[in-house]
């Protein structure tokens, strides 16, 4: 009867059933019943310190895996803050590049414009200059030629008219511009008329003060354009020198981006790439994590079931130990678990 019972126990759990299997053989073939019931207490003991060395091994081996996933997911947040930042970084980089590139077009612009502005300036001081020294030419020869001929024109005058006095008013008359007011003026008085003669004296007196005047008026007028022209072309040149520098520095500038942009990129590349690799080994570990806690987990079911299995079979052989106590020994071999 209690054989019954051992079978249908060894049906519950595959380890009890092997040790009960061979505890049935041992029995059948005449094994003591002192010597079965001490290795199903051997048994139970060893069981039962299986049963906690694996509780003990599922704890610490879900822990280390649990630890695994707490770094992954530690340096998967810094990473991901760090591409947070650096993705940041590139937006703000590219910003700053295209601001710098804008800005060394518009120095270079700038720049050309001074220089336009100079050209233009330069060319219009040297039409000023050569129109003055065509002026000066013009009243330098009428002075001299009028400083030549009032004397000549007195002396004529003076002596009633007088061949040398007269032909130095020819020689001079040349230095004039012919057909001009003043060539005239001249031509008419080289006839003898005492009246006419002393009043173009006085009239080429008061033209040679006149002449003198604006000659020397526009010497001073000639003098301030220069220097005007010298403070604009020294302004020009200094605002040019300050754009130039500002241009220097903001090429530099924009270099450094670029290269600061390329180094962003290439990093913000690695990060993407470790993120992928790391959570490609959280996930497998997480999934190792599952599988090996559901391992852990029946492998304790099971080893709670044998044990409550063997803790049965014991029992039934208390139980029946008065009947089985006149049996022959049998092999006490058994199957470890």
């Amino acid at each position: 009867m209690f054989i019954e019972k051992l079978k249908k126990l060894a049906e519950t759990n595959d380890y009890a059933g092997r040790i009960i299997s061979t505890l049935e053989l041992s029995l059948r073939t005449g094994g003591k019943v002192g010597e079965v019931i001490e290795l199903v207490n051997q048994a139970l003991v060893k069981t039962g310190q299986d049963r906690q060395h694996l509780a003990t091994e599922h704890v610490s081996e879900v822990t280390r895996l649990e630890g695994l996933i707490s770094t992954y997911d530690s340096e998967l947040e810094s990473m991901s803050n760090e591409l947070t930042a650096t993705i940041n970084s590139i937006s703000q980089l590219n910003a700053d590049i295209r601001d710098l590139t804008e800005l060394v077009a518009k120095l270079q612009n700038d720049i050309e414009g001074l220089n336009e502005r100079e050209e233009i300036i330069k060319e219009a001081r040297n039409n000023d200059d050569e129109a003055f020294q065509v002026r000066q030419a013009r009243d330098g020869q009428s002075l001299k030629a009028l400083a030549e001929i009032i004397p000549a024109l007195e002396l004529l005058y003076a002596k009633g008219g007088d061949t040398e006095a007269f032909a130095q008013v020819e020689k001079s008359q040349k230095l004039l511009e012919k057909g001009s007011a003043l060539e005239s003026l001249v031509e008419v008085s080289k006839k003898f008329d005492p009246p006419r003669l002393l009043s173009a004296v006085n009239k080429l007196k008061q033209v040679y003060e006149a002449v003198q005047e604006a000659s020397i008026n526009d010497q001073q007028r000639e003098a301030e354009s220069v220097s005007k022209y010298t403070a604009l072309i020294g302004q020009i040149s200094a605002v040019r020198n300050q754009k130039l520098e500002e241009l220097t520095t903001a090429r530099s500038t924009l270099a450094n981006r670029n290269v600061e942009l390329t180094n962003a990129t290439n990093h913000r590349d690695v990060l993407l790439a470790n993120i992928q690799t790391t959570t490609a080994v959280r996930d497998s570990t997480v999934n190792l994590l599952e599988t090996t806690d559901a391992t852990y987990k029946k492998r304790i079911v099971d080893a709670d079931s044998a044990i409550k299995a063997l803790e049965t079979c014991l029992d039934i052989l208390t139980q029946n130990q008065d009947n089985l106590s006149n049996r022959e020994s049998t092999s006490d071999s058994v199957l470890s678990y």
